[in-house]
């Protein structure tokens, strides 16, 4: 879904190879699988270059911004 997003409003082409999380390029992308913890409970931690992204094995949703520490988006 991200995707589809990027590619109908960014304006930026998707590049053949997902780009690094510090590389700025006015698209917005999913978490590497290098960034992504999946613990034995379920629960899973994806890390992306301005946000900590927290999924709960129960459903709960939790996104937090790495600069202010603020949560942006909780659910």
């Amino acid at each position: 879904m991200l995707e589809q997003v990027e590619n109908e409003f960014s304006g930026v082409p998707m590049p053949a190879v997902t780009p690094h999380p510090s590389v700025v390029d006015g698209r917005m992308y999913r978490p590497l699988e290098d960034y992504v913890l999946r613990q034995q409970n379920g629960d899973i931690l994806a890390m992306t270059r301005g946000h900590r992204i927290e999924i709960s094995a129960h459903g709960a949703i939790r996104v937090l911004n790495k600069v202010t520490r603020q949560v942006e988006f909780e659910k």
